[in-house]
């Protein structure tokens, strides 16, 4: 098998995914797309859903690695931060309509997407945590429970901009990133 087979049907399949959505993309949309057989899909993988699968990973898999460079370029800790919630959201943004597929896809076929999403988003606590522990450090952050707190902001980042895209954009994503931001550095309480 051709890594570089299976990278054009993964790129074909999320180029429709994304313009066309999970339910309406079928496999002979993605070999014509891959410019390969039918057939030479199935040597690769059992059906649509494990290939959007292998899509999701794959995203997943560039997301971190943006994420990782985003936050390496900078030196303090808030600016890390600051560097992984816009690298994510900016790059969740530049696929809108995949996010929204992969959302329906996610509650329609759990089992299909868990187990790798789960896998990412404890790549994102981590590296959050190593952030908060560095802000610590430093003497910039006061946390009680790092590792809580680095899942929470995680969660909290996520539901964020999941809940922007399924509410068709009633707020400005630069505005509720820099509130977001704001109430993460600065708190709610009045001091």
């Amino acid at each position: 098998m051709s890594a570089k087979k299976e990278n054009a049907i993964l790129r074909a399949a999320r180029d429709l995914f994304t313009r066309h959505g999970l339910r309406k993309t079928t496999i002979q949309d993605i070999a014509i797309a891959a410019g390969i057989g039918k057939g030479t899909i199935y040597s690769y993988f059992d059906g649509k859903e494990e290939i959007f699968s292998a899509v999701i990973r794959q995203e997943s898999e560039i997301l971190m690695e943006l994420i990782r460079e985003a936050v390496d370029r900078e030196k303090k800790p808030q600016k890390k931060i600051e560097a992984f919630v816009r690298t994510k959201i900016n790059y969740l943004n530049s696929f809108e309509n995949f996010s929204r597929i992969t959302r329906k896809f996610i509650s329609e076929h759990e089992r299909f997407a868990r187990k790798d999403l789960e896998a990412h988003r404890d790549k994102e606590v981590a590296l959050m945590t190593a952030i908060l522990r560095q802000g610590i450090e430093e003497r910039v952050f006061s946390i009680k429970k790092i590792p809580t707190a680095a899942l929470f902001l995680v969660i909290l980042l996520m539901e964020f901009y999941l809940t922007w895209i399924e509410q068709e954009q009633i707020l400005d994503l630069d505005e509720g990133l820099e509130e977001f931001l704001y109430i993460l550095f600065k708190g709610i309480e009045k001091r």
